[in-house]
């Protein structure tokens, strides 16, 4: 695994930003993307550079209570189906 490079030349390498910091999974490189500014981690507006999620419990409760994939795989469906499919093997 390569070191992490933390400066990126851009604009004809006249200039230098910060480099996102995220790594590939599958490649086990660095994103080539410069890092936003505003982002405490270093990482790209791709790799959740914007977001720093809720910081109170109450509002981890809350995405907790209403965040779902499509809508349609809420946890209270994901347990129903894993009950329904492990009866039908009994």
């Amino acid at each position: 695994m390569q070191p992490l490079v933390h400066l990126l030349s851009v604009a004809g390498s006249s200039s230098q930003c910060a480099r996102c910091t995220a790594m590939s999974k599958r490649t086990k490189e660095q994103c080539g993307r410069p890092a936003l500014k505003a982002s405490k981690t270093q990482k790209c507006q791709f790799h959740g550079g914007r977001g720093s999620g809720p910081k109170t419990p109450e509002g981890r409760q809350r995405v907790a209570q209403a965040h779902t994939v499509h809508g349609r795989e809420t946890r209270q469906i994901m347990k129903d189906g894993s009950q329904s499919a492990y009866l039908a093997n009994m």
